[in-house]
Protein backbone atom coordinates (compact mmCIF):
# COMPACT_ATOMS: atom_id res chain seq x y z
CA UNK A 1 0.00 0.00 0.00
CA UNK A 2 0.90 3.72 -0.51
CA UNK A 3 0.27 5.62 2.93
CA UNK A 4 3.45 6.88 2.57
CA UNK A 5 3.41 7.79 -0.89
CA UNK A 6 0.39 10.12 -0.40
CA UNK A 7 -0.12 13.19 1.39
CA UNK A 8 -2.59 16.39 1.74
CA UNK A 9 -1.99 19.77 0.09
CA UNK A 10 -4.31 22.55 -1.82
CA UNK A 11 -6.38 20.84 -4.45
CA UNK A 12 -7.19 23.06 -8.17
CA UNK A 13 -10.39 20.87 -7.59
CA UNK A 14 -11.54 22.10 -4.52
CA UNK A 15 -10.27 23.12 -0.81
CA UNK A 16 -8.20 20.03 0.36
CA UNK A 17 -6.63 17.02 -1.78
CA UNK A 18 -4.64 14.27 -1.92
CA UNK A 19 -1.47 14.24 -3.78
CA UNK A 20 1.00 11.49 -4.54
CA UNK A 21 4.52 11.67 -2.99
CA UNK A 22 6.26 9.02 -5.27
CA UNK A 23 5.82 7.28 -8.40
CA UNK A 24 2.29 4.87 -7.94
CA UNK A 25 2.16 2.28 -10.81
CA UNK A 26 -1.58 1.03 -12.26
CA UNK A 27 -3.11 -1.45 -9.48
CA UNK A 28 -1.33 -0.40 -6.91
CA UNK A 29 -3.48 -0.11 -3.72
CA UNK A 30 -2.96 3.62 -3.05
CA UNK A 31 -5.43 4.31 0.57
CA UNK A 32 -8.01 2.60 2.52
CA UNK A 33 -10.52 4.58 3.27
CA UNK A 34 -10.85 4.94 6.55
CA UNK A 35 -12.93 5.90 9.30
CA UNK A 36 -16.28 5.15 11.80
CA UNK A 37 -18.50 3.04 10.34
CA UNK A 38 -22.14 3.24 10.56
CA UNK A 39 -24.92 2.11 9.89
CA UNK A 40 -28.04 3.80 7.30
CA UNK A 41 -30.34 4.76 9.88
CA UNK A 42 -27.72 6.57 12.38
CA UNK A 43 -26.05 8.03 9.00
CA UNK A 44 -29.33 9.39 8.14
CA UNK A 45 -30.12 10.59 11.89
CA UNK A 46 -26.52 12.75 11.53
CA UNK A 47 -27.37 14.40 8.06
CA UNK A 48 -30.97 15.19 9.08
CA UNK A 49 -29.30 16.57 12.89
CA UNK A 50 -26.94 18.43 10.81
CA UNK A 51 -24.18 16.72 12.66
CA UNK A 52 -22.64 15.97 9.37
CA UNK A 53 -22.99 17.34 5.67
CA UNK A 54 -24.85 14.74 2.77
CA UNK A 55 -21.52 14.92 1.49
CA UNK A 56 -19.23 13.45 4.01
CA UNK A 57 -20.13 9.64 4.47
CA UNK A 58 -18.78 7.16 2.21
CA UNK A 59 -21.34 4.53 1.13
CA UNK A 60 -19.31 0.49 1.83
CA UNK A 61 -22.71 -2.04 1.34
CA UNK A 62 -26.44 -0.85 0.82
CA UNK A 63 -26.81 -0.40 4.61
CA UNK A 64 -23.56 1.07 6.37
CA UNK A 65 -20.94 4.00 6.02
CA UNK A 66 -17.94 4.88 6.80
CA UNK A 67 -17.75 8.76 7.98
CA UNK A 68 -14.12 9.28 6.90
CA UNK A 69 -11.33 10.90 8.78
CA UNK A 70 -9.22 13.94 7.18
CA UNK A 71 -6.84 12.06 4.99
CA UNK A 72 -9.86 9.84 3.72
CA UNK A 73 -12.48 12.80 3.17
CA UNK A 74 -9.40 14.95 1.23
CA UNK A 75 -9.39 12.47 -1.99
CA UNK A 76 -11.27 14.82 -4.59
CA UNK A 77 -13.89 13.21 -6.91
CA UNK A 78 -12.89 13.35 -10.90
CA UNK A 79 -15.00 12.33 -13.85
CA UNK A 80 -11.46 11.13 -15.22
CA UNK A 81 -9.89 10.06 -12.44
CA UNK A 82 -6.48 8.45 -11.86
CA UNK A 83 -8.04 6.05 -9.11
CA UNK A 84 -11.01 3.55 -8.52
CA UNK A 85 -12.84 2.41 -5.29
CA UNK A 86 -12.37 -1.52 -5.48
CA UNK A 87 -13.81 -4.11 -2.96
CA UNK A 88 -15.38 -2.31 0.44
CA UNK A 89 -13.07 0.47 0.52
CA UNK A 90 -9.51 0.06 -1.25
CA UNK A 91 -8.76 3.06 -3.60
CA UNK A 92 -6.64 1.61 -6.33
CA UNK A 93 -4.58 2.98 -9.16
CA UNK A 94 -6.36 2.96 -12.72
CA UNK A 95 -3.25 3.65 -14.35
CA UNK A 96 0.55 5.06 -13.20
CA UNK A 97 -0.01 7.89 -11.05
CA UNK A 98 3.58 10.62 -11.22
CA UNK A 99 4.61 12.34 -8.12
CA UNK A 100 3.23 15.18 -7.55
CA UNK A 101 -0.22 14.37 -9.44
CA UNK A 102 -4.01 14.50 -7.10
CA UNK A 103 -5.26 11.07 -6.22
CA UNK A 104 -9.25 11.51 -7.15
CA UNK A 105 -11.85 8.87 -7.76
CA UNK A 106 -15.73 9.02 -9.41
CA UNK A 107 -17.31 9.61 -5.78
CA UNK A 108 -20.99 8.03 -8.35
CA UNK A 109 -19.47 4.78 -8.00
CA UNK A 110 -19.99 5.02 -4.53
CA UNK A 111 -23.18 5.72 -4.25
CA UNK A 112 -26.06 3.13 -4.45
CA UNK A 113 -29.51 4.68 -6.64
CA UNK A 114 -32.35 4.72 -3.46
CA UNK A 115 -34.95 6.61 -2.49
CA UNK A 116 -32.55 8.50 0.10
CA UNK A 117 -29.56 9.45 -2.59
CA UNK A 118 -32.43 10.23 -5.60
CA UNK A 119 -32.13 14.03 -5.61
CA UNK A 120 -28.39 13.83 -4.40
CA UNK A 121 -26.28 16.12 -6.68
CA UNK A 122 -22.95 18.02 -5.86
CA UNK A 123 -21.45 20.36 -8.06
CA UNK A 124 -18.35 18.96 -9.93
CA UNK A 125 -15.24 21.27 -10.40
CA UNK A 126 -12.86 18.21 -11.93
CA UNK A 127 -11.97 20.31 -15.02
CA UNK A 128 -11.62 17.57 -17.36
CA UNK A 129 -12.55 17.50 -20.72
CA UNK A 130 -15.61 14.79 -20.30
CA UNK A 131 -16.71 16.45 -17.03
CA UNK A 132 -20.54 15.43 -16.19
CA UNK A 133 -20.71 19.05 -14.53
CA UNK A 134 -22.33 17.00 -11.37
CA UNK A 135 -21.92 14.11 -9.47
CA UNK A 136 -25.35 12.11 -8.55
CA UNK A 137 -25.60 8.28 -7.69
CA UNK A 138 -24.51 5.55 -9.80
CA UNK A 139 -27.93 5.38 -11.84
CA UNK A 140 -26.96 9.43 -13.58
CA UNK A 141 -23.45 7.83 -15.11
CA UNK A 142 -23.33 7.86 -18.56
CA UNK A 143 -23.83 3.84 -19.44
CA UNK A 144 -20.63 3.31 -21.29
CA UNK A 145 -18.62 5.08 -18.37
CA UNK A 146 -20.19 2.37 -16.10
CA UNK A 147 -19.88 -0.58 -18.19
CA UNK A 148 -16.16 0.67 -18.70
CA UNK A 149 -16.09 1.16 -14.68
CA UNK A 150 -17.80 -2.33 -14.35
CA UNK A 151 -15.71 -4.54 -16.74
CA UNK A 152 -11.93 -3.28 -15.83
CA UNK A 153 -13.37 -4.11 -12.51
CA UNK A 154 -13.07 -0.69 -10.56
CA UNK A 155 -16.10 -0.63 -8.53
CA UNK A 156 -16.72 -1.80 -5.12
CA UNK A 157 -18.57 -4.42 -4.23
CA UNK A 158 -21.94 -3.09 -3.65
CA UNK A 159 -21.98 -1.11 -6.97
CA UNK A 160 -20.68 -3.78 -9.03
CA UNK A 161 -23.52 -6.09 -7.85
CA UNK A 162 -26.23 -3.58 -8.94
CA UNK A 163 -24.53 -3.07 -12.39
CA UNK A 164 -24.35 -6.81 -12.94
CA UNK A 165 -27.97 -6.64 -12.52
CA UNK A 166 -28.51 -3.80 -14.94
CA UNK A 167 -26.06 -4.79 -17.54
CA UNK A 168 -25.23 -8.57 -16.91
CA UNK A 169 -24.07 -8.82 -20.17
CA UNK A 170 -21.14 -6.27 -19.49
CA UNK A 171 -18.84 -8.71 -17.31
Amino acid sequence: MSASKIEIRTSPIQGNGVFATAFIPKGETVHIMNGREVGWLKCLFLILTKQIHIDMPFQISSKSYILLNNLSISINHSCEPCCAVSGKNQIVARRDIAAGEEISYDYSTTVLPSIFTKSWLMECRCGQKNCRKEVRNAAFMPDEQLKNYLQNNELPDFIRDYCLKKYPKAK
